[in-house]
């Protein structure tokens, strides 16, 4: 989600006048497995990538709000060795109003010609054989320009070691290096894994047991590599609802992603649709 702090505000009170609980990550795995039921309106709080704002923005809005959270942490982000390719595309596309892809011009003087450009951008670099940093990398280099650095933009690990001893705060394992699990074989999609959980246990003591597929994609070899890591859960990005029992699913648990300006009505009927359709599709 990407949001601000009075809007997640608004969002936490207004849930829970409406008779919503906030459940821990570890709580919901607990009551999936030991099939114990769950209050019948339930949400569980997660944040992707470790963005430094987590902390400095959004853990007094959890603190007052006494809402639990898991953030998943990208481990090359915080060490600085990788950058958010997705930043650096949008920084070109708003700094021009035309550039070259791969030798074919492309036109960006209007905001919707920019939002096509980096939807398609996205797309492409997620299916590249490069990687999707050095795709776009590339692309910035042939248009001259330079990709600041983005490091500040997540937490340290001095911030991960102070989230870690926060009541609230529970750490998650989004890989090292944030790719698509779609395109590399089961040895990268482990080796992801296990070096982002080995430098996160060499930072706090805490070796992480819920992950989260980065950009939501993932294979059945991913799943196979997460069980072989005795992982809780992992998290997808696509929607859905879930009843106590439902352990099938653990390692591909349904998210909503919250947008500013979503009302709890907003979420709800999203969730009602998604049960819908589902129950449609039997």
């Amino acid at each position: 989600m990407k949001v601000s702090p009075q809007y997640l505000d608004r969002f936490f009170s207004e849930a829970k006048r409406r008779g919503f609980a906030f459940l821990s990550l570890s709580q919901l795995h607990s009551a999936l497995v030991e099939e114990c039921a769950l209050p019948s309106r339930s949400l569980v709080v997660t944040l992707d990538d470790g963005y430094r704002d987590n902390l400095t923005e959004g853990l007094s809005v959890f603190e007052r709000h006494d809402v639990p959270f898991t953030v998943y942490l990208s481990t090359a982000f915080i060490d600085g060795d990788h950058i958010p390719w997705w930043y650096a595309l949008e920084g070109l596309l708003s700094a021009r109003r035309s550039i070259l892809w791969r030798g074919n011009a492309i036109s960006l003087e209007s905001p919707a010609e920019k939002n096509d450009a980096f939807m398609r951008g996205r797309a492409a670099a997620l299916q590249s054989s490069l990687g999707a940093e050095t795709y776009i990398g590339e692309i910035c280099a042939e248009n001259g320009y330079e990709i600041e650095n983005l490091k500040e933009l997540f937490l340290t690990w001095n911030d991960v070691r102070e989230l870690h001893l926060h009541p609230l705060a529970g750490l998650g394992n989004h890989g090292h290096r944030h790719l698509n699990l779609q395109t590399v074989p089961r040895e990268v999609i482990r080796e992801e894994f296990v070096l982002a959980g080995e430098k996160i246990a060499r930072h706090t003591g805490c070796t992480p047991v819920h992950y989260a597929y980065a950009y939501g994609l993932f294979t059945e070899e991913a799943e196979s590599v997460l069980r072989s890591l005795d992982a809780a859960t992992c998290v997808m990005t696509s929607p859905g609802r879930l009843s106590a029992g439902e352990h099938k699913k653990l390692l591909a648990l349904p998210r909503f992603m919250l947008y500013e300006g979503m009302s709890v009505d907003a979420l709800m009927a999203q969730s009602a649709y998604v049960s819908l359709r589902g129950f449609l599709k039997r």
